[in-house]
């Protein structure tokens, strides 16, 4: 499993993720991968687990194609759009998503998408940012790895210290950094 960082104010969002992907028996598929896209104006989104599911999804909801979403999706559909595809897939396989952007009401909104398929909705404020990881089996989830990183750096810089620390956890994760980042500007009367 990859290392999949986001972070979510009321003026931005950034997801980042590692670039290794390995198949199924921990054999090297690539280096170079992001794991992180821009949907649409408003949402990026970040995903980790089995491959092929997540980029199958991933690339389902980015192909104008297949897709229903617009350029002016908002992250409440494209949860929709990913929930609905998820469905097709069995229960418990091991496939994670975050969604960070503008929701329907203007504002900043993230959604976390667990391998269920549920999921849990954030609405950071200006005091209180939010942030989450996901992170490979090897590293415990209460390790505080991005969040201790935080502290002392800007949201970008504490992603790409995150990943060199899980790259030097896990094998599942190497230190190559691919980031989207989503800003907007509100209008003062």
């Amino acid at each position: 499993m990859s290392v999949v960082l986001a972070y979510s104010d009321e003026h931005m969002a950034v997801v980042a993720s590692d670039g290794r992907v390995s198949d199924i028996f921990g054999n090297i598929i690539s280096e170079e991968y992001p794991k992180v896209r821009k949907i649409s104006m408003n949402v990026i989104i970040g995903y980790a687990g089995h491959a092929i599911p997540c980029n199958t999804i991933a690339d389902f909801i980015t192909n104008p194609e297949s897709s229903r979403l617009t350029q002016d999706a908002r992250v409440e559909d494209v949860v929709d759009s990913i929930q609905t595809y998820m469905s097709s897939y069995p229960k418990g396989l091991n496939i994670g998503f975050v969604v960070c952007g503008i929701g329907r009401n203007g504002k900043m909104r993230t959604e976390i998408i667990t391998p269920g398929g549920n999921s849990q909705i954030y609405h950071p404020g200006n005091e209180e940012p939010f942030f989450c990881a996901m992170y490979p089996k090897e590293i415990p989830t209460n390790a505080q790895v991005f969040e201790n990183e935080l502290l002392s750096k800007s949201p970008e810089d504490a992603m790409r210290e995150a990943i060199k620390i899980c790259a030097n956890l896990s094998q599942t994760v190497n230190q190559n950094v691919f980031l989207e980042r989503l800003q907007i500007f509100l209008l003062k009367d």
